[in-house]
């Protein structure tokens, strides 16, 4: 299928980022079009919509389209009985298309082609017309790469100017509220840092929003281009077959879930002293997976809700009577009121994700909990070689391994205090790699590499929430 480039800018609504006074992108003047006796297939299928029809019937019949053939093809093109070719070849063929003797390079195959397909059908006619299509495609992709990304770069910068421009009125905003904190009886000079300090901390957080959102936009964009492309069609393997291998993956690789139930006994200390400093027992294991956390909590007594992706684990976990819900973590804790839950536990999830993502998981991790309540992170540990090297990859969906000091440090950057990495052996398998005598030769590099390859396979972040002051 053609990409139409301001079709796609449309969709996204792109002109919501543009500030007063500049209108709706949308809203753009007609492309001038002068009428020639001979034209490339590409030029006229570079247009779309209504626009598409007007340039076909001047292009082809040399006039402009009466309303009944405007409306007539333009409903024809929506329900999908006609594609631009088939508009194009039926002008082309009527008397006054024959008369007008206007010629359009690669027209009469792509058209006898798509009609002979959409009459008949067949796989050889499906197989020829992906053959011929394959270098236009990737020659169109190119163009709508580079016209996406000067879009692109033009969005960006609307993005950075009303991002000064907040900034600036913020700025107005902090100078009006100390001069009127400064004149007000009572208010202490503590109090007006204060002040200033949560004015300081909305810009932040309107810059991460923007930045936010010019990726979200982007990676929209990307996700819009491959699906009008045709590369998320039916050749490829359905979201449910994608699921349904994973979970047989887990099965296959993860171990039994008696096993990994006696491997989540470790946290019961930790999530009983946050439940006692809370006075809450509610819990939220993220990325539940199989439930085998959820139901060792559930025994023990706690309220525990799980979230997962995957729609066969979530069946699974209700049929065992687990209250899990479809979707992923973020929107989870976002849906979780502020100062909700006793503990979150998240085993194995933090290396599918980026960075990005993290960053707001732990923020809203930390919103969500209770002070004193406390945050469990497993994780694979890359300081053990196997793992790291080898292990790691037996999981397809994995971004990258964290290394324990770097994740500590992420979770006391974003606000959590008492972090501490728990390296992790019992259940799990760890090779009798013995150190070698110290008279041995090379016995210390030696020595070093055994370590490397006997160290635990996981580890966890376990850390709390501070108390509020006073």
């Amino acid at each position: 299928m053609l990409i139409d480039p301001r079709a796609v800018m449309q969709e996204l609504q792109l002109p919501m980022l543009a500030r007063d006074g500049e209108g709706d992108m949308s809203r753009r003047a007609a492309v001038p079009f002068d009428p020639k006796d001979a034209y490339k297939l590409s030029e006229l299928l570079a247009y779309s919509g209504e626009e598409f029809v007007e340039i076909a019937y001047q292009a082809v019949l040399k006039r402009l389209p009466d309303d009944s053939g405007r409306q007539a093809y333009l409903k024809a093109m929506e329900i999908g009985s006609l594609s631009k070719i088939e508009v194009l070849g039926e002008l082309r063929k009527s008397p006054e298309g024959l008369n007008a003797g206007v010629v359009i390079h690669d027209l009469r195959m792509r058209y006898f082609l798509r009609r002979m397909r959409r009459k008949r059908g067949g796989r050889v006619l499906d197989f020829i017309l992906s053959v011929l299509r394959v270098g236009e495609l990737s020659r169109r992709i190119e163009s709508v790469e580079v016209q996406l990304a000067a879009r692109g770069d033009r969005t960006e910068r609307r993005v950075a100017a009303v991002v000064d421009d907040l900034r600036k009125e913020l700025r107005q905003q902090i100078s009006a509220s100390a001069y009127t904190l400064r004149k007000s009886v009572g208010r202490t000079e503590g109090e007006v840092t204060r002040r200033m300090q949560e004015l300081a901390t909305r810009i932040e957080h309107i810059d991460a929003g923007f930045e936010s959102r010019r990726a979200g936009i982007l990676d929209e964009m990307v996700q819009r281009l491959a699906r009008h492309s045709g590369f998320d069609s039916t050749a490829g393997a359905t979201e449910d077959e994608l699921s349904a291998m994973y979970v047989r993956l887990e099965n296959a690789f993860r171990g039994s879930q008696e096993e990994i139930q006696r491997r989540g006994q470790v946290y019961l200390p930790y999530i009983a002293a946050a439940a006692a400093a809370t006075g809450c027992r509610k819990t939220l294991d993220l990325g539940c997976g199989r439930g085998e956390l959820l139901g060792m909590l559930g025994e023990h007594g706690y309220e525990a809700r799980g979230i997962d992706l995957n729609p066969f684990f979530v069946d699974e976990n209700r049929q065992a009577g687990r209250e899990v819900t479809l979707g992923d973590a973020l929107a989870a804790l976002e849906s979780c009121e502020p100062d909700s839950l006793a503990a979150i536990t998240s085993i194995h999830l933090v290396e599918h994700v980026s960075v990005r993502t993290l960053v707001h998981l732990l923020d809203l991790a930390l919103r969500a909990l209770r002070p004193g309540g406390r945050l469990i992170l497993e994780t694979p540990n890359p300081q053990n070689l196997r793992t790291s090297a080898y292990y790691f990859y037996f999981d397809p969906t994995h971004r990258n391994p964290l290394p324990p000091p770097l994740l500590a440090w992420m979770v006391g950057d974003r606000g959590f205090v008492d972090v501490q990495v728990d390296l992790l052996q019992d259940g799990r398998f760890v090779p009798e790699t013995g150190a070698v005598a110290a008279d041995v030769p090379g016995a210390d590099q030696i020595n070093r590499f055994v370590d490397w390859l006997s160290a635990s396979p996981d580890y966890a972040i376990v850390a709390t929430k501070p108390l509020e002051a006073g």
